[in-house]
């Protein structure tokens, strides 16, 4: 297999086998239970409970079911299965030979039925191979009574689907059998043919896919798809590589086999400390991203062309100036989940983002006139929240509402935070959290948190610094109100960016029109250089602009974009949550070697994969007894020198923390070993 086929195939594919495969043990469970006697003619009989039929395809679809069926054989409960099936079609050759290599150890009973359409088929001839097939798939159920199929995609399938629904639906107590449809993992975006036909005719009792953007479009039973436990899915990977876990054979077989590694190429990296040829390596992703190539390119175009065309250059050129934002707008509106480019706007830096929108939606009343937001938030955020309250008149200390971890805990409990919310449903005016706190590192849970917010009358604001460009966002289909957020490799100080839903658009103007600061770049552009003074909004978020779009800061942004529309926020979330598996674990096994109660750190940042991005907050709580300072600060800061003198970069936080983020476009996982190793080295020098 390539690179690309291991990685999309067989690791993004694992969380969805664990899934498949519980479903398969679990619908195995709840048929013995509820199991019953069935009467056919004059004679009585006890169906067989544990009777359990898989279709197989060709090709890709008969490799995911395999190993689907391999992970369902491994669990010590697949006891319950009293009889495995597998069905094939007549003319599917290899499946059979590829199945019994793979199987050899199960007793397999074998069902061949007619196929329903070969490629190339015309849609006339397919109607009647397809009733062929159908009357086949009758008699086969009927006689062989599964209480279980397991299907994913071949259209061998339909027919044997259904002929169990046609049967239950008779009333055929001979078929009491529930339906598992998994997906297949290379469906992104659209379900396959299979896919839609058993959804909207709503023939399968469970439908798995893998992929964000599937669950976000449909409301699938069980459909979303989520690694919780990243040890188990390294510990397959590390199988499959024919290594351990823990071997550097293992972490140079990922970074072989990751389809994102040649993104790294489209970054400069700073020179090491020591000089010569040595990498550096780069965690520090969350506080500045690395320069992409093609921004120092564009960059370097537009001031060429700032001095050949002057004005003009507003208008030609690659990239016209004026209308410069547009050619963002689309990769922007796909990396936080918009429903449209409307949705989106480039302008000014987070901060005055932020007060943009605080101007806009914190009306305050005598009765609704907090702000909620989590205590030791981004000092840029905490000074809007304490600026936007002094221009109304409050004082923070009655008006600012911010939550603390419970004593003893280092991130928010997503229940603590909806309790306030509800416990101040009466007098809460926006509740505005950072998407990932930069301290710890925790994802909140954006779309639960909004929707209680909006539940009381509150609106939803969310600071997306550190989760844009980081995390699979679905802003639109979470409902936010608006969102501020930044960087996104594209320099310091880079251009900011504004989300705004749509449900607000109407409010730009007319009868509903909202009071929010207004610019010239805001105006209908097709009216704009008449200069009215008469205010025409441009749709969207794009009202909400001030100023004409800074060149330079575009041309940089544009460079980093073009990498991000290289690849799609789904796969970068997936390396990430590995890679980051990986560093946890390696840094645990770190750990171990010290008496718990010696341990010079702690990772304060979540576990569950679900709740954190690309970061972990080494929080040091501890100093070995021979290391030659006293002083725990002195202690973190010298082993975070050191780190940066080995080429490790990464960030000191006060008190006592330091934050390694490996970034997915550009770290390798070799760089998790090399920084383990070296922090290793730096807590045992004396």
């Amino acid at each position: 297999m390539t690179g690309l086929a291991v990685i999309i195939s067989l690791v993004l594919m694992l969380p969805m086998v664990t899934l498949a495969a519980r479903l398969v043990i679990d619908s195995l469970r709840r048929i013995r239970r509820q199991s019953r006697v069935v009467t056919s003619g004059a004679r009585s009989a006890s169906k067989e409970d544990g009777s359990f039929m898989a279709v197989l395809g060709s090709g890709g679809h008969t490799s995911e079911m395999l190993t689907i069926l391999a992970a369902v054989l491994r669990d010590e409960r697949s006891s319950r299965i009293t009889r495995l099936q597998l069905v094939v079609a007549d003319t599917d050759k290899g499946s059979i030979s590829k199945a019994s290599r793979l199987l050899e150890k199960a007793n397999v009973e074998w069902y061949i039925i007619p196929r329903c359409r070969e490629v190339g088929q015309s849609y006339l001839t397919t109607l009647f191979s397809t009733i062929k097939s159908f009357l086949s798939s009758l008699y086969m159920v009927w006689s062989s009574q599964p209480s279980l199929l397991l299907v994913n995609g071949p259209g061998t399938c339909v027919p044997v689907v259904l002929a169990v629904a046609v049967l239950q639906a008779l009333g055929g107590s001979r078929c009491i059998c529930s339906i598992i449809y998994v997906e297949s993992v290379c469906r992104v975006e659209t379900l396959s043919l299979t896919g839609l036909i058993l959804y909207h005719l709503g023939l399968c009792d469970s439908l798995v896919v893998q992929w964000e953007p599937l669950v976000r479009t449909r409301r699938l039973s069980d459909g979303r798809v989520e690694i919780k436990d990243c040890c188990t899915i390294l510990e397959q990977l590390a199988t499959h590589a024919g290594s351990g876990m823990d071997d550097a054979e293992f972490v140079n077989w990922l970074d072989d086999n990751d389809p994102l590694k040649s993104l790294r190429d489209d970054f400069v990296f700073p020179k090491h400390p020591a000089g010569g040829d040595k990498s550096v390596v780069y965690f520090l992703g969350n506080s500045l991203g690395l320069m992409p190539r093609r921004s120092k390119e564009i960059v370097n175009r537009e001031m060429d062309k700032w001095g050949s065309m002057a004005i003009e250059g507003h208008f030609q050129g690659e990239l016209p100036w004026m209308p410069m934002d547009r050619y963002l707008l689309k990769a922007m509106a796909d990396i936080v989940g918009a429903a449209s480019v409307e949705e989106v706007a480039l302008m000014n830096s987070l901060t005055v983002n932020l007060h943009l929108l605080l101007l806009r939606f914190y009306k305050p009343t005598k009765e609704r006139f907090k702000l909620l937001c989590e205590g030791g938030c981004f000092p840029s955020d905490h000074y809007a929240f304490m600026s936007e309250l002094e221009l109304h008149g409050y004082r923070v200390e009655d008006a600012l509402i911010e939550l603390y971890p419970r004593e003893g805990e280092h991130t928010l409990r997503t229940d603590d935070i909806i309790d306030a919310i509800n416990k101040n449903k009466d007098c809460l005016s926006v509740v505005c959290l950072s998407g990932v706190q930069y301290y710890s590192g925790q994802y909140f849970d954006i779309e639960k948190i909004t929707a209680v917010t909006q539940a009381v009358g509150a609106i939803s604001l969310w600071d997306l610094a550190h989760a844009a460009g980081n995390l699979d966002l679905a802003l639109h289909k979470w409902g936010v109100d608006g969102v501020p957020y930044h960087y996104l490799n594209s320099g310091a100080g880079g251009l900011g960016g504004l989300f705004l839903h749509q449900r607000h658009h109407s409010c730009n103007d007319g009868p509903e029109r909202q009071a929010y600061l207004k610019g010239w770049w805001g105006h209908a552009e097709s009216t704009r250089f008449e200069m009215t003074n008469k205010w025409e909004p441009e749709p969207g978020a794009a009202a909400m602009r001030l100023s004409n779009v800074p060149m330079l800061s575009a041309a940089s942004m544009m460079g980093s974009l073009e990498t991000f529309k290289k690849t799609n926020m789904t796969e970068l979330r997936t390396k990430s949550i590995i890679m980051t598996g990986l560093l946890e674990h390696k840094l645990r096994a770190l750990l171990a070697d010290w008496p718990e109660e010696q341990h010079p750190f702690g990772i304060i940042t979540p576990t569950d994969p679900g709740q954190r991005g690309a970061q972990l907050s080494l929080h040091f709580k501890a100093v070995p007894e021979k290391a030659p300072e006293s002083n725990l600060t002195d202690f973190t800061l010298r082993v975070h020198r050191q780190l940066e003198d080995e080429g490790i970069i990464t960030d000191y936080r006060n008190p006592n923390l330091i934050r390694v983020a490996p970034a997915p476009l550009y770290c390798r996982f070799g760089d998790v070993g090399r920084f383990c190793d070296e922090l290793n080295r730096c807590l045992s020098k004396q």
